[in-house]
């Protein structure tokens, strides 16, 4: 019944079966705000069996920071599909502060 012309995925919740029928759909997956710890990379490295389809499956990969992008081409993305954006969480315009005599 739904049928979305794109998913967003927000971290790393990641759901094989649902990645899986996203790409029998054509329904381009993009992750944003990722990113990679230490001890889930060694699991990423040690199942790449597992890891390299799950993590090639989506079309862009928008990563907190240059090692977590890093380590996404060390698990065979191709570099062109991941963009270090930064953490989303803290990223905001600058604040304006107006003063008193402007406002009105």
């Amino acid at each position: 019944m739904i049928r979305p012309d794109l998913f967003i995925l927000v971290e790393t919740d990641f759901w094989p079966n649902l990645l899986a029928s996203l790409q029998r759909s054509n329904v381009p997956p993009l992750l944003v705000n990722g990113r990679i710890s230490r001890k889930s990379m060694s699991a990423y490295q040690r199942f790449s069996f597992f890891s390299r389809p799950l993590f090639s499956s989506f079309s862009s990969l928008c990563m907190q920071t240059e090692m977590d992008g890093q380590n996404m081409i060390d698990l065979g993305v191709p570099e062109n599909r991941i963009f270090n954006l930064g953490n989303l969480k803290f990223d905001m315009p600058p604040l304006v502060i107006n003063k008193p005599e402007e406002i009105a």
